[in-house]
């Protein structure tokens, strides 16, 4: 959520102050990163795909942060597509991972609350990643937002990875009830 709270003022500043472009820049790297996680969301839910280790997550979510790095070193539209799509295909792994767990993990009486409050939680971050995207571009300028938002999501990234080593484990045989 953090991350996603500077995602669109990012690509909007982006198109504007740092490739000079048009405002049609923006929906052309809108749709780069959409089409990539769209057609990569369709694949994974026909497959079912999940990875077999839940560390997996670990690396995706770390390089959701480098892909967001890399797009704040970027300087032209063709640059900050590629990155989005880099972008795109890490977010796609993780979403699935989330839902699959709290739908096996969280007791059926309580899993309602939890989808709430993880809602609540997630919309909060939105808000508070954008509230820290101005206090980083007034502190020390537009171009570092994504070096130190990308940078914090992957030390979440990597924070995972090192707690979930020891439960290490594949994600759809976490508990023995079955995702609908």
């Amino acid at each position: 959520g953090l991350l996603i709270g500077s995602y669109n003022l990012m690509i909007e500043e982006y198109v504007s102050g740092v490739y000079h472009m048009a405002s049609w820049g923006m929906s052309a790297l809108y749709v780069a990163e959409g089409l990539v996680s769209a057609c990569l969301g369709i694949w994974m839910a026909n497959r079912k795909f999940f990875f077999k280790r839940i560390s997996s997550y670990g690396i995706m979510y770390a390089m959701i942060g480098v892909s967001w790095v890399l797009f704040g070193l970027s300087r032209n539209l063709f640059e900050g597509a590629i990155c989005l799509i880099l972008f795109a295909l890490f977010s796609a792994f993780t979403a699935p991972y989330e839902r699959i767990t709290m739908q096996q993990e969280v007791p059926t009486e309580t899993r309602g609350r939890v989808f709430g409050l993880w809602t609540t939680v997630a919309m909060s971050a939105l808000q508070v990643g954008a509230f820290f995207t101005g206090i980083i571009i007034s502190a020390v300028g537009l171009t570092y937002v994504p070096l130190v938002i990308g940078g914090i999501q992957m030390m979440f990234g990597l924070l995972f990875l090192l707690f979930v080593r020891r439960t290490d484990r594949n994600p759809l045989q976490m508990n023995s009830s079955q995702v609908v």
